[in-house]
């Protein structure tokens, strides 16, 4: 039997000078790598690895959700000689785990995990050898940040140039952020420039303004032409025209109107964080990661083969992370966007099991199966999507007499549109069955129809009629299995739990409940 290593590279950075090394251990003595390697050419590695960071990739713990939760982990290192101890005050950055056969080539082993480290903690006793705890958290938790962090300076109480808004009113705000197809949107803007009647509709480019509406209905304003820097700024407007400047996202009426102004616009189109205008879940996506500093390089090739041509878009006019926005996208589609083994972020859509599956698991593959009493109940009954958001939701007293009675009033006093799937027999058969609501980014209603069915299918009954279940499913860890992917449909045949089924994988923990084996979770 060949005997198997995990082995860790962890970038450090000494904050007094800047310069980043990477440490390199082993969970066992092995050899350096051969002179000849293409990648770790003579490469050591201190076998001071005690625990690995057993870290899980998953796609929810709610599986109705569809959201990202940043996993976490400890990597724990021996520090009995003090060896470690130079790592007082550095600052730790990626760490990069990967698992083989000793003796192998480096570009033979199998990455694992390629996450983000924490603050050291040093772990001394006096009864026990010393060890260093290294804080693991996956690479979303690059994301878990503020994705606007321009805020308006307030500078305008006095009128004149700029376009930062008042103390008062603006100061400290996030400039808001326009990303995808608002065309149904209804937005109300940012007052930039009360004095100068400028309103900001987005902090960067954007493709420009579809309509725009005084009380709910149409303003009945005309376009005097696009311009930006000091034409813009200086440009002198009839009372029922309007000028837009697309590079900064402004627009400035020629008059003051009677009602609240807001507008329909598309939004972000340069090309500093995408292709141009983009309006489907994986170019906003990469949209998104690319604002939060994700390399081209780190996104992964699932995005070029995505199928979503779902129009949507989200106007961010307050603290939203990066992780959060990049969830909304996704659920749009009913899908995930995730950094895998290696580090790259991947996009896909889950779906219910389709009799297709990428691998079997029968009962000599299984070392111990359980069901997963987190994700236990009934089955889903119905689905409600929530679509085409109004982002200015309006009172009766609030709308100009022409939109009273229409569908356009209907529109603007309400801040959704649903689109709901049920099932009449599961509703029967199961008085406590789940509901399930998704906020979407979805404009259109047939998206948002074709969103809830899916839905329901993926989480109602199978189609005997019996409800999904969920487990955890302990096995051997082999290259293999470790090259899986999250939403992957799976054959589960195990006797001992009376199934045989097609199930969704679900998350993947390597390493665990012990350094040879892996625990999945599947849902079917």
């Amino acid at each position: 039997m060949s005997l198997k290593a995990i082995i860790a590279e962890l970038d450090v950075i000494d904050v007094s000078t800047d310069a980043q090394t990477t440490l390199y251990f082993s969970d066992m003595p092995m050899r350096p790598f051969s002179p000849l390697d293409a990648d770790r050419p003579s490469q050591a590695y201190d076998p001071r690895l005690i625990d690995p960071a057993n870290i899980a990739r998953e796609l929810s713990l709610d599986l109705a959700g569809f959201t990202s939760t940043v996993a976490g982990g400890a990597m724990v290192l021996s520090n009995a000689d003090g060896a470690l101890n130079h790592l007082r005050g550095f600052a730790l950055g990626r760490l990069s785990l990967y698992w083989g056969v000793v003796g192998q080539d480096f570009d033979e082993f199998v990455p694992l995990l390629v996450g983000r480290a924490g603050a050291p903690d040093f772990r001394l006793s006096a009864s026990s050898p010393g060890r260093l705890a290294v804080p693991v958290f996956d690479l979303r938790a690059e994301l878990d940040t503020d994705l606007q962090v321009v805020t308006y300076a307030g500078t305008n109480d006095g009128g004149g140039s700029g376009y930062e808004g008042t103390e008062d009113d603006l100061k400290g705000v996030p400039k808001p952020l326009a990303l995808g197809d608002l065309t149904r949107a209804n937005i109300p803007g940012r007052a930039a420039n009360v004095q100068d009647l400028v309103d900001q509709l987005h902090d960067g480019s954007i493709e420009g303004v579809t309509a725009i509406y005084n009380g709910g209905g149409d303003a009945n304003l005309t376009l005097n032409g696009t311009s930006t820097g000091a034409v813009f700024d200086n440009v002198v407007l009839g009372a029922t025209d309007y000028e837009e400047d697309r590079t900064r996202g402004l627009v400035k009426l020629g008059g003051a109107l009677a009602n609240a102004v807001t507008y329909d616009l598309k939004g972000a189109n340069d090309t500093d964080h995408g292709a141009g205008f983009d309006d489907t879940a994986g170019p906003l996506i990469k949209r998104v990661l690319s604002m939060k500093g994700v390399a081209g390089a780190s996104v992964g090739a699932s995005f070029d083969t995505l199928v979503a041509p779902q129009k949507m878009g989200l106007w961010l006019d307050s603290e939203v992370t990066g992780l959060e926005a990049v969830d909304a996208f996704a659920s749009s589609i009913g899908g995930f966007a995730l950094p895998d083994r290696t580090g790259a972020w991947q996009v896909a859509t889950v779906r219910a099991p389709s009799g297709v599956p990428v691998l079997t698991l029968v009962d000599d593959d299984i070392i111990d199966i359980a069901p997963d009493q987190s994700e236990g109940g009934a089955p889903v009954g119905e689905v409600t999507v929530f679509y085409a958001r109004n982002y200015s939701v309006m009172r009766r007293a609030d709308m100009q007499a022409a939109v009273l009675g229409t569908d356009r009033e209907s529109f603007v006093s309400s801040e959704w549109r649903l689109a709901t799937a049920p099932n009449a027999s599961t509703k029967a058969l199961w008085p406590d069955y789940r509901i399930v609501e998704l906020p979407t980014a979805l404009i259109d209603g047939d998206d948002a129809q074709a969103l809830a069915q899916d839905v329901l299918s993926l989480f109602g009954p199978r189609a005997d009629g019996t409800p999904r279940e969920a487990f955890l499913i302990q096995c051997e860890m082999t290259a293999e299995r470790l090259q899986l992917e999250l939403g992957n449909e799976i054959r589960v045949t195990d006797a001992r739990a009376g199934i045989d089924a097609d199930m969704i994988l679900m998350a993947i923990r390597p390493t665990a409940p012990e350094r040879s084996l892996m625990t999945l979770r599947v849902f079917g």
